[in-house]
């Protein structure tokens, strides 16, 4: 999904003001974008830092959850219909989980992406260190931001 989130990167603070504006699948497949830029910005932090923490981005695969429960109910039926046969069980989807955290192939390896427990690559604009660094600073001046309104 990450490939093709479009974050509209000055206003991502911003949330629709009315239902229409909003999309479920636009705002999922942004925020996995955001998602890598973040974890490969932090990994070149660590790295410089000479850390020995490994961070990774996974994807477990196309899950059967409640993604969808927001469609109408012609949308619904045939995903749902076609989800009983073809998409993973959240246990299955777990497995790509479970083999980046437990696995010691990938016990020292950092600012990797997982799909099907294989490591892939991320949409090009995920690589671009100046796009990390604006996701990275603008996702901490937000968080800053909101700390601080909810301290107050």
């Amino acid at each position: 999904m990450h490939i093709i989130g479009s974050p509209d990167l000055d206003n991502l603070e911003n949330r629709a003001q009315a239902w229409y504006q909003y999309s479920s699948h636009k705002a999922y497949a942004d925020s996995k974008l955001l998602i890598l830029a973040s974890m490969y910005a932090l990994n070149r932090k660590l790295r410089k830092a000479h850390s020995c923490v490994s961070v990774c981005v996974l994807h477990p695969g196309v899950v059967r959850t409640d993604l969808w429960k927001h469609l109408t109910f012609i949308h619904k039926y045939p995903l749902g219909l076609i989800g009983k046969f073809l998409y993973l069980t959240p246990e299955q989807g777990a497995d790509t989980t479970l083999y980046a955290a437990l696995s010691p192939e990938v016990e020292s390896v950092s600012g990797c992406y997982y799909d099907n427990s294989q490591p892939c690559r991320s949409a090009r604009l995920t690589y671009d260190e100046d796009f990390q660094d604006f996701v990275w600073d603008k996702t901490s001046a937000l968080v800053k931001n909101l700390a601080e309104t909810n301290i107050e």
